[in-house]
């Protein structure tokens, strides 16, 4: 929370000193592409999270439930003896 403050306090005084010497649309229209690259970036990890969430859950539930990966190699491995 600081460090965002911190940054837009940063901000705040680069732009009040150069005020005079900056073209705020087009600043304006590179700051609207970055947060719009951003929020793609945010939503395709967050697909990739929910993917990995989702294929972990399953892998779970079925280990619960005997039907892993494992259980039948554990089998294989118990059938040796």
């Amino acid at each position: 929370m600081f460090g965002a403050t911190l940054r837009l306090g940063i901000i705040c005084a680069v732009f009040f000193a150069t005020r005079q010497r900056i073209d705020l649309d087009g600043l304006s229209a590179v700051a609207d592409k970055v947060v719009g690259a951003s929020m793609i970036v945010l939503g395709v990890l967050s697909l990739v999270s929910l993917a990995r969430w989702r294929r972990r859950r399953a892998l779970e539930s079925r280990h619960i439930a005997g039907r892993g990966l494992h259980s039948s190699t554990l089998e294989l491995n118990l059938s040796r003896f």
